[in-house]
């Protein structure tokens, strides 16, 4: 499979992955894109690829890299915008307070799977 076809058959699968893993619906992402909801179901459904922009757009709105969407990378991560913030915000922290952002990122992940 070349990786034209590859980057179309992963991207919908990936694309409803994060956006369960951002607790988004189809809907909240056509709002926050100010795109029309049938957009976002053909994203979703593997009918229609976005273009580069649009890729850039919804990788920041669900909060992953447009390579966890392409498949080029199994961990959606943390990226744009959000990302951003983070990183100024700890940018200046000490070792130990570090720690303890890690400590409590966890915990606050963990009771989300609850």
């Amino acid at each position: 499979m070349n990786a034209s076809k590859k980057y179309r058959h992963v991207f919908p699968e990936r694309l409803r992955q994060a956006l369960t893993i951002k607790g988004m619906t189809q809907f909240d992402l056509a709002e926050k894109l100010k795109v029309k909801p049938a957009a976002v179901n053909h994203f979703t459904c593997g009918r229609r690829s976005p273009s580069l922009e649009n890729l850039g757009r919804i990788a920041d709105a669900v909060g992953v890299s447009a390579d966890f969407l392409l498949g080029r990378t199994e961990a959606p991560g943390l990226h744009g915008p959000a990302a951003d913030d983070l990183t100024a915000v700890v940018a200046g922290l000490s070792k130990r307070d570090l720690a303890t952002i890690i400590t409590l990122a966890k915990s606050l992940s963990s009771s989300g799977k609850k």
